[in-house]
């Protein structure tokens, strides 16, 4: 059995470095097996709870490390 959450993510594009919300997806021993970008998040959200339920998830992703698609699993080191 897997878990998810949101996280801040971190890319290079074209150059450009890019910053996204995804979600991101635990193996029973916290360790990383995947992610998916997330798309409308905020976006048709059939209850008032169910909208702040994931306000409240979205508002977590800052508080922890910000993860390096380029580099995953890896934490983002701002150089």
């Amino acid at each position: 059995m897997s878990t998810w959450n949101h996280r801040v993510v971190t890319r290079i594009e074209n150059d450009v470095r890019l910053f996204s919300i995804y979600e991101v997806y635990y193996n029973n021993d916290e360790t990383f097996n995947g992610y998916c970008e997330a798309k409308n998040l905020l976006k048709d959200i059939e209850s008032l709870k169910g909208l702040k339920w994931t306000h409240k998830a979205i508002k977590n992703a800052f508080k922890k490390p910000i993860l390096d698609l380029d580099n995953w699993p890896e934490e983002y080191n701002k150089k």
